[in-house]
């Protein structure tokens, strides 16, 4: 065996390439070989700084092939006068030995039979290292990943750590979260469960499905209920009590169920990270909408501002601000407000378009991203955009966009309206990222849309909850 000299690793005997490091390997006279040492003149001797069959020895000596020292005899044969190596080439690698054995001495020279295989055992062994190296460095950095997971922890909206449940889409259900909380949809998940909203004849189930699809009702309502959020093992909601809207939960077992809030009467409930955002709209003061924002690990609650003549459709917490999406009351549309999420305090107008020619109508948050629809009001159609978090490298997707965006996977849902006033339905529509392959999915008239692993979960026209697989 060689020893290279780089690694330490013991490599076949005519290794040039060490198959662990890669180094290239050249023998020296006091490189170790088959527990003995090569001398001096046995490296100006034998091709490599040492014979074959693991016998060494300078000139004069004999190697154990059968051939002698120099001078050598022209022709296929080596050595002197009456000594033959049987006929054949030194089994070196590369053929022929250096002085006094060198090509030009013998007139039947041809590179050794070896050769070619050598050639490709080399090749074989620079990408083993090759590889080897590569396989170590996704090691170690798979390692160091899974630390800085376990010491910093990788955060999940719901507070409780990252997503087990995959799609086939995007790999992680996280990335549908906000989408989901956003468009106020019937479902949610975890690491374990699936959790939705379903009808029955006896009211409106908060249920769990676990992978297999068993499902589990954890709670029942006579009134309406939507707005499904979680955090860590509870799960809150609106359900309509005695005619009135009322924040509730119960834990994730189906134990513990409570009335969070009987008094404020809120229309929609958010929740990212332990943060719950509720809106309550007063009608007898033009359309005045507030925001609260209550702790759920405290439990204290602050307001986050009042928008005058509006009514706040969306709330959407992402990468440190708050944005709210609102419909004003005095110019018939759509705007976006901002403000920062650990110390609110005066609203921040976005206008990602710039001038007068928006009607924000939804946002969602995803890939750094915020993803926003507009009505142009010069030609009145929808248009899908996004920016950055802080309303800056605004751009546009798509010619086409809709009401309740879902970003899932490499596309971006939509529910595109047809028609006017009461009288429209809607068509589930999907584009690519890059604003390419837009697509139509379904004509259903529907509201609330919510995915997870490729399922659609949305509020119907007549208010019952459905799925659907979208593939």
């Amino acid at each position: 065996m060689i020893i290279c000299k780089n690694c330490a690793t013991p490599n076949p005997d005519n290794s040039k390439i060490c198959t662990f490091c890669g180094a290239t390997i050249e023998p020296t006279p006091d490189m170790y070989y088959n527990g003995q040492y090569d001398t001096p003149t046995a490296q100006n001797t034998y091709p490599g700084g040492y014979p074959q069959n693991g016998n060494y020895g300078n000139a004069p000596q004999q190697q154990s092939g059968g051939y002698n020292t120099p001078p050598g005899q022209p022709g296929s044969s080596f050595g002197t006068a009456g000594g033959q190596y049987n006929g054949y080439y030194s089994s070196y690698d590369q053929g022929y030995g250096n002085a006094p054995y060198s090509p030009s001495g013998y007139s039947g020279y041809q590179p050794s039979a070896f050769a070619p295989a050598a050639a490709k055992n080399n090749s074989e062994q620079k990408w083993a290292a090759l590889f080897r190296t590569i396989g170590f460095a996704v090691i170690a950095i798979g390692i160091i990943a899974i630390i800085a997971m376990v010491t910093t922890g990788y955060y999940k909206p719901d507070g409780s750590g990252s997503f087990s449940l995959f799609d086939s889409n995007s790999g992680d259900t996280s990335e549908v979260w906000y989408s989901n909380v956003a468009n106020k949809a019937s479902v949610i998940a975890d690491d374990d469960y699936i959790y939705s909203i379903s009808d029955g004849s006896d009211g409106y189930h908060i249920q769990k499905s676990d992978s297999s699809n068993n499902s589990t009702t954890l709670s029942t309502y006579s009134g309406y209920v939507s707005c499904l959020n979680k955090y860590k093992d509870r799960l809150y909601y609106i359900a309509s009590i005695g005619g009135k809207n009322c924040i509730c939960s119960v834990k994730i077992d189906g134990t513990d169920e409570k009335v969070e809030s009987k008094s404020q009467n809120p229309d929609y409930l958010y929740i990212y990270g332990s943060h719950a955002y509720y809106t309550i709209s007063d009608y007898s003061s033009e359309g005045t909408s507030a925001l609260f924002r209550k702790d759920l690990d405290t439990g204290d609650v602050s307001s986050i501002g009042v928008i005058e003549n509006a009514e706040i459709e969306t709330v959407v917490e992402y990468s440190g601000n708050v944005y709210i999406c609102y419909y004003d009351i005095d110019d018939y549309i759509g705007h976006i407000k901002m403000t920062n999420a650990a110390s609110p305090s005066t609203f921040k107008d976005l206008s990602p378009i710039g001038g007068s020619d928006e009607d924000i109508q939804t946002i969602t948050a995803a890939d750094g991203l915020i993803y926003f629809t507009n009505i142009p009001l010069s030609d009145d159609t929808y248009q899908l955009y996004s920016m950055n978090p802080d309303g800056t490298n605004v751009k546009k997707i798509a010619d086409k966009g809709g009401m309740y965006l879902t970003v899932y996977g490499s596309y971006v849902y939509y529910l595109e309206p047809q028609g006017y006033f009461g009288n429209y339905t809607t068509e589930l529509r999907r584009v690519n990222k890059n604003g390419s392959g837009d697509k139509s999915i379904s004509t259903k008239k529907m509201i609330f849309p919510g995915i997870i692993n490729d399922t659609l979960y949305f509020t119907s026209e007549d208010g019952t909850h459905e799925t659907m697989p979208l593939n």
